[in-house]
């Protein structure tokens, strides 16, 4: 004896109307412009997912960096990406700042050691900017709420001096050779007081010089430093 199940009119409407929902799914998903963005989504996925995991691994954790200085609300650390050997002497290193406020840490450029490439940067020298890398970082100055003075010694000679913008991450050279000495103000503006050596004529040997800058760079005027400094 067969049995027979009787649907009601309402359960009829309802099967019809998702057999033709599926229909419409299907022939969406066959569609070339459907079947291109979701190819497009699943590649975008796939190129920032190990992105954004380098820029997790490119945060070091703070015990793993040395810290330079804070004020202003920021803190900066120094990373060593690459120790010194015997190929390059002094390193290579990444600057951190530290925003106090609420912990986190952003990584403003990779210093260029002689024979290794690092951050490109924005360099004023002789009044022009070019494209060009700061060397080694062994002190930094707080100039500013926006701006610092980087300073390193790469050749065991010679301090080497940037003015840097943390808002632009351009820097400027300043053309001397033996550090920071002050800050001071003179007409009511602050001036980089910096030191750098010349020498004599005629194997006079050499002399020290201070040398005041205004904050964006520009030289404003020098003097002969104490004799007795070593310069």
């Amino acid at each position: 004896m067969k049995s027979f199940i009787t649907l009601h009119p309402t359960n009829l409407n309802k099967i019809a109307q998702g057999t033709q929902q599926a229909k419409t799914v299907l022939a969406r998903l066959a569609n070339p412009i459907f079947q291109n963005i979701r190819f497009t989504l699943s590649a975008l996925v796939l190129f920032f997912m190990p992105f954004s995991s380098r820029l997790i691994a490119q945060t070091p954790a703070e015990s793993d960096m040395t810290f330079l200085t804070e004020g202003h609300g920021k803190a900066f650390y120094l990373h060593v990406d690459a120790a010194p050997d015997d190929e390059n002497e002094i390193g290579q290193h990444s600057l951190y700042m530290k925003d106090l406020a609420n912990g986190s840490f952003t990584r403003l450029f990779q210093t260029s050691p002689y024979g290794k490439e690092g951050s490109k940067l924005k360099i004023k020298k002789e009044g022009i900017y070019t494209d060009g890398g700061i060397e080694i970082i062994d002190e930094i100055v707080l100039l500013s709420e926006s701006k610092i003075l980087i300073s390193g010694c790469p050749d065991a000679r010679n301090i080497y001096s940037y003015i840097y913008d943390l808002t632009t991450g351009k820097a400027v050279f300043l053309d001397v050779y033996s550090g920071y000495v002050d800050t001071v103000e003179e007409d009511g503006r602050p001036l980089i007081k910096m030191s750098t050596y010349a020498y004599r004529p005629n194997g006079g040997g050499r002399y020290g010089i201070y040398v005041y800058f205004d904050m964006e760079g520009n030289k404003i005027r020098k003097e002969d430093a104490p004799e007795d400094e070593d310069y």
